[in-house]
């Protein structure tokens, strides 16, 4: 049985949620042309749900990497060596 869900990712076989096919294939486009991007909204909005969705699809065609620069420690952007060794250190 389906419920609403604001505390974690929207699963769509669990949890009622808006249909995000055509922003997926939007943002898809953007990446396939090689576009920055970001997704900037208001708390409890789809931010999450929206990354996770795009992950799922992108990974049958790339490596995909999901990763949270908060879990990488302050002052290691000061060279990329030490970025590329906090980043290892997350995987």
């Amino acid at each position: 049985m389906k419920r609403f869900t604001a505390t974690t990712i929207c699963v769509p076989s669990e949890h009622y949620m808006v249909d995000l096919s055509k922003r997926i294939e939007e943002i898809e486009k953007l990446v396939e042309a090689g576009k920055c991007f970001t997704i900037s909204r208001a708390r409890r909005f789809g931010k999450t749900t929206t990354i996770d969705a795009l992950c799922s699809r992108l990974a049958e065609r790339y490596v995909v990497i999901n990763l949270d620069l908060k879990d990488i420690e302050d002052g290691c952007s000061a060279s990329g060596g030490q970025f590329s060794q906090a980043f290892a250190r997350t995987a």
